[in-house]
C-alpha cells in the first residue's frame, strides 16, 4: 500500500509516534475505501474548499467567488446537506 502524501508531509517527532500515526492513518483510509467512501485525501479537500467558501461568505465583496468553491467542494460530496444550505443561505442573502 502506498503511503498518503498529505501524511508524508507531517512528520511526527519520534519513531514510536511515527509508527502509530501511520497506523492510524491507514486504518481511516482503509475504513473509507472499504465502505467505498471518497479518500482520506478528497475529504480534506472537501473540507478545505468547504471552510474557505465560508470565509469567504463572510467578508464583503467575495460571494461570487465563495459560490465558486462551493461548487467544487459540492462535486465533491453532493450529499453534504450545511454546505448547500450555506449555498442557498449566500445566494439568497448576496445576490
Amino acid at each position: 500500500m502506498l503511503a498518503d502524501p498529505l501524511l508524508l508531509a507531517v512528520q511526527p517527532p519520534d519513531a514510536a509516534s511515527a509508527a502509530g500515526a501511520d497506523s492510524a492513518a491507514a486504518g481511516v483510509a482503509a475504513a473509507g475505501a472499504a465502505a467505498g467512501g471518497p479518500s482520506l485525501a478528497a475529504q480534506i479537500k472537501f473540507l478545505a474548499l468547504k471552510n474557505l467558501a465560508g470565509s469567504l461568505a463572510a467578508a464583503a465583496g467575495t460571494a461570487p467567488e465563495a459560490l465558486r468553491l462551493y461548487g467544487q467542494a459540492a462535486a465533491l460530496d453532493a450529499g453534504d446537506i450545511v454546505l448547500w444550505n450555506r449555498m442557498g443561505a449566500l445566494v439568497r442573502f448576496d445576490f
